[in-house]
């Protein structure tokens, strides 16, 4: 955060207190767009696209995102083509004439016709003007009103415009000396000829002024040249540009503005001074400007392979930044930097307080949602309980990584709070094997601004309070189900000897249904009661004699047990582990039946703790049973009810232990208790 505040702090200063840039009424964007070769002379239209022309194919060609198509197509010849504001005009060789089109669609607009056969476009000062030169004849075309011709010897090399009706010639004839001209084309008069002196770099000019690009210091000028009453060149104005520039590249007028192309940058003049600037240093320039003209707030300058369009926007408050003093302007760079550090440090703690909650969290699952209901960020609790890893790409709608009917209401909250911008709380339920339930909150993010970004949702799986919740209400209707079986019970037991033979066998069935009945009933009881632990040292051999007896008595004759001995003897609540291994071994006796097999019961100390095994040879798990068999109230057993396995797993989480679970399709399987070795006191002889 600080290596952020320094740099921001440097930029403010510096803009500040350094080299003071001036701002100017106009805003200028510059671009350079090439044809590569492939076509010539082009022209941006007002859709964007890149249109010239296919020297080779004979025809105009449109260009964009990568794509050509071509627009207009000729049996004539293509002698020249000028981009204009009105439209994009071809000059075609027709047997001993040249005729002048505009495209206009997908069609072409005659303009004129002259007699020649060769030649090239002359740039124009009015661009309704179309002027040909070809060889020492000009010829000027105004659209409906014909053309007018001269012919006029100009030294190769020597720049030429034509002005209304006069062709004005620039012609270098000397280092520092230029030969400025001006003749009328109809009559072929000489109206003016003077020279101008002087380091001049680039230069242009018109029938009225000539300007010139000089060095002046340690910076670029342009200068105004005029004409005196005895025709002499004499200078008028100069404008010092910024020292910013260099490498000058192109000079070129637009209508009585002046466009300074260098290498680092543009700067727009009028005589009046500097009026817009472009500090950037730009790509591959024309050699020389075609022609230039003026378009829907942007100049266009065309040469021969590529153009260049300058974006002219108002800059309003530009004389702000002139009236403000320096020293105001370094009072405000101050109170930037100590609002930037207050803001960045608040939004820091902000991101590292979300960050952390996404990192740790609270053992539950968090997302971050924003406006748009779209994902941006989950913790990796989230990514399990979702299934999205980090291959899978976020900034989506939500719904695409919360699809099916499982998390219908989960999306709806979150969709509630994003509409809404409150904070919701929601107990909510998750349909599965077996059920699961969280509370959802949703909580809105706010800047500091007040603005709203989003949400963060949390989900924290409640299903353990749950279910404990649900088993202290059972086992408080189980306590008083026990009274009612034990009254029962002994009832039953009191009536023996005294009943008829044909009705004893009915008082036997009802004291094997009651006990059936109280062992169901103690199941509830053990696991929703907190009574405390009954320890007392205990022989193994004999814990394991006595259950596996107590059962073997109700169990088919197929199903077969072998009990090895240990000489174990610990100190554990024996009636909680013998119901442990009570409920082991009825799962290992349904795993075999109705088959036959056999049940292996042994005990052992293994890496410093004890080991108690119930161990089938029954149909076995699938990994996704094997790993589900833990789980509160899961059963494979459509008449089973799930307290067996959590009644093995609380009756050794009571002593510190855990439960492993070994098995494999076909080959049975092998549950182990596994004590911590604290609990053993001794080996008996």
């Amino acid at each position: 955060m600080m290596k952020y505040v320094l740099i921001t702090a440097t930029i403010l200063m510096a803009g500040c207190i350094g080299r003071e840039e001036a701002s100017y009424p106009i805003k200028l964007s510059v671009t350079v767009q090439s044809t590569h070769g492939r076509l010539q002379v082009p022209m941006l239209t007002d859709s964007e696209k890149l249109v010239g022309y296919d020297p080779i194919g004979g025809a105009v060609v449109e260009q964009r995102a990568g794509r050509e198509r071509v627009s207009f197509a000729s049996s004539d010849t293509i002698l020249d083509a000028r981009p204009t504001r009105n439209g994009y005009v071809l000059a075609l060789r027709e047997g001993d004439s040249i005729r002048f089109v505009r495209l206009h669609g997908n069609g072409a607009l005659l303009l004129g016709t002259i007699p020649a056969t060769t030649g090239r476009f002359v740039p124009t000062v009015a661009d309704v003007q179309l002027a040909w030169q070809s060889n020492t004849q000009f010829f000027l075309l105004t659209p409906g009103r014909g053309y007018s011709r001269g012919n006029v010897v100009v030294r190769e090399g020597a720049t030429v415009v034509l002005d209304g009706d006069v062709l004005v010639v620039l012609d270098r004839i000397e280092p520092q000396l230029l030969l400025w001209e001006g003749t009328e084309l109809s009559t072929g008069r000489k109206l003016f000829s003077c020279v101008v002196a002087g380091r001049i770099e680039q230069a242009i000019a018109t029938a009225e002024k000539a300007i010139g690009l000089i060095r002046h210091d340690s910076a670029y000028a342009l200068e105004w040249y005029g004409r005196n009453l005895r025709g002499d060149a004499v200078a008028e104005r100069t404008v010092v540009l910024p020292p910013a520039y260099y490498e000058p590249r192109l000079l070129v007028s637009v209508s009585d503005t002046i466009a300074a192309l260098f290498a680092s940058g543009v700067a727009l003049v009028t005589s009046d001074g500097v009026v817009g600037e472009y500090r950037s240093r730009l790509g591959e320039l024309p050699d020389t400007i075609l022609v230039a003209f003026r378009r829907d707030g942007a100049i266009f300058l065309s040469g021969l392979l590529s153009v260049v369009r300058i974006e002219l926007s108002n800059n309003s408050w530009w004389w702000v930044d002139r009236a403000i003093p320096i020293a105001v302007r370094i009072v405000l760079a101050v109170i930037g930097v100590a609002v930037f550090v207050i803001v960045a440090s608040r939004i820091g703690r902000y991101r590292r307080l979300v960050g952390a909650l996404l990192n740790r969290g609270s053992g539950g699952a968090l997302l971050v949602v924003d406006r748009h209901c779209r994902l941006r960020r989950l913790n990796t609790a989230a990514r399990a309980m979702f299934g999205i890893n980090h291959s899978v790409p976020l900034r989506r709608p939500i719904e695409e990584y919360l699809s099916g009917r499982r998390w219908i209401r989960l999306r709806e909250i979150i969709e509630q709070s994003v509409r809404h911008r409150q904070p919701m709380v929601e107990e909510i339920a998750l349909p599965t094997n077996g059920e699961q339930r969280f509370i959802v909150s949703a909580e809105p993010l706010l800047t500091l601004l007040n603005h709203f970004e989003g949400v963060l949702v949390s989900l924290v799986d409640v299903t353990a309070q749950y279910q404990q919740w649900r088993l202290l209400n059972w086992a408080q209707i189980a306590h008083d189900m026990q009274t009612h079986l034990t009254t029962i019970r002994l009832t039953a037991e009191q009536l023996a000897g005294s009943l008829p033979p044909d009705r004893e066998q009915q008082r036997v069935r009802i004291l094997r249904q009651t006990n059936i009945l109280l062992d169901r009933v103690r199941d509830v009881l053990a696991l929703g009661r907190g009574d405390q632990m009954q320890w007392e040292e205990c022989s193994l051999a004999e814990l394991l004699e006595d259950v596996v007896g107590e059962i073997a008595a109700m169990v088919p004759a197929q199903i077969s047990f072998d009990v090895r001995p240990t000489p174990l003897v610990v100190r554990l609540d024996r009636r909680r582990i013998a119901r442990a291994l009570h409920n082991a071994l009825t799962n290992a006796i349904r795993a075999i039946e109705p088959a036959s097999g056999t049940v292996k019961v042994w005990a052992e100390l293994e890496r410093g703790g004890i080991v108690i095994a119930v161990e089938d040879t029954g149909h076995g798990m699938d990994p996704e049973t094997r790993a589900r068999f833990l789980q509160p109230l899961y059963t494979t057993n459509p008449k089973g009810h799930g307290f067996g396995s959590m009644i093995m797993q609380r009756m050794i989480e009571l002593h510190g232990g855990r439960i492993e679970v070994r098995s494999e399709p076909g080959k049975g399987t092998t549950i182990l208790f596994h004590l911590p070795g604290t609990l053993y006191v001794r080996h008996q002889r």
